[in-house]
């Protein structure tokens, strides 16, 4: 009954991805005010499902809360954020959705604050990782380096997809967030609103990297550990500090931050966008070291290659699937373990 149900969900979702045209986002604000509302999802940001008058369907993202206002100022620059975290993964070729920013005169359906922005993202209907028909558990960047390895195993395109969180600080990427197309089995990465966030993920990853600078791996976990410190170097070649930061400060004039706010958040806020310029250029230090730590652990294990026979077991415990080899480019129910030693 759980194999039905599970096939007719698959079913179901190729249908919806086959019958869904992509569209281009919408370049002419005056038709922002036609938009209708669909219906209103779950998030922080209050993402409203709304669609144009030939069925065309967006989001528009923006905190509407009470709190809105005066809670933190990570909701000034969520748009900005949102700009800047998908236009950086886009030049690694990362599918993500297109994203307009909606300045905050700008009417639209859904937009209840005039002193913020918002942003319109194209819609995606495809599944997430977070599909009924698998069996993941959410999990971020700020993990241990054995778990992160157990996640960007699954899928060739997620060493990448990591690689630009890591470089934008993301601190929110999770399976909800990573959408899967059953007939490509390409990835999207969506919702970047949490890049330069507080922390510095480069300088986390590579703490908990040189916690295994001398363990060994197998070669596939060897491969993942590869292929995200390529993306990270093509990042690194591709947005130097200057670049990054030009990159921040115009997404920041479009958004008007400072010229719609009122006078008593303008000192914390000149305060909150130097930090987040502060944090482009510590983080590109910091994946600097990412790299050179990696770079350490794969020659370390080139030459202590100890145990080339282990492998990754993939480990289907609901299931006779006998195609196990097609369960890393199809989710299914299912846990990825690893055959190598514990970390």
């Amino acid at each position: 009954m759980q194999l039905l149900s599970q096939f007719l969900i698959a079913v179901f979702s190729l249908a919806v991805q086959h019958s869904i045209r992509p569209h281009e986002i919408i370049k002419d604000n005056d038709q922002l005010s036609s938009l209708q509302i669909v219906h209103v999802l779950r998030g922080e940001t209050n993402p409203t499902l709304v669609k144009d008058n030939i069925g065309n369907q967006f989001l528009v993202k923006q905190d509407n809360s009470a709190l809105g206002e005066n809670r933190c100022m990570n909701e000034w620059f969520a748009p900005v954020a949102e700009l800047f975290g998908a236009t950086i993964a886009q030049s690694i070729n990362i599918q993500t959705n297109k994203i307009k920013l909606i300045q905050p005169h700008i009417i639209c359906i859904s937009k209840t604050s005039r002193n913020r922005s918002a942003t319109l993202h194209t819609y995606i209907p495809t599944i997430t990782l977070k599909h009924p028909g698998t069996d993941f558990k959410k999990l971020s960047l700020d993990k241990s380096l054995a778990q992160n390895l157990e996640f960007i195993a699954r899928h060739e395109g997620l060493g990448t997809i990591f690689a630009a969180d890591t470089f934008v600080n993301n601190a929110d990427r999770h399976f909800a967030n990573i959408l899967y197309n059953f007939w490509t089995g390409s990835l999207y990465a969506i919702d970047y609103g949490r890049s330069l966030y507080k922390s510095n993920v480069a300088k986390s990853m590579n703490e908990h990297c040189k916690k295994h600078a001398t363990d060994i791996f197998t070669r596939q976990q060897l491969a993942v550990l590869n292929r995200y410190k390529m993306a990270l170097t093509t990042l690194i070649q591709k947005w130097p500090i200057e670049k990054t930061q030009i990159l921040f400060e115009n997404l920041v004039i479009q958004a008007k931050i400072f010229s719609t706010t009122f006078i008593s958040k303008k000192k914390k806020l000149t305060k909150a966008f130097n930090n987040r310029l502060n944090l482009i250029k510590n983080s590109f230090q910091s994946t600097q070291d990412l790299i050179a730590t990696l770079d350490s652990i794969l020659k370390y294990n080139n030459h202590h290659d100890l145990f080339p026979e282990l492998d990754l077991v993939y480990w289907l415990p609901h299931s006779k699937n006998k195609f196990v080899n097609s369960w890393a480019r199809i989710p299914q129910q299912g846990v990825l373990t690893l055959s190598a030693l514990a970390f």
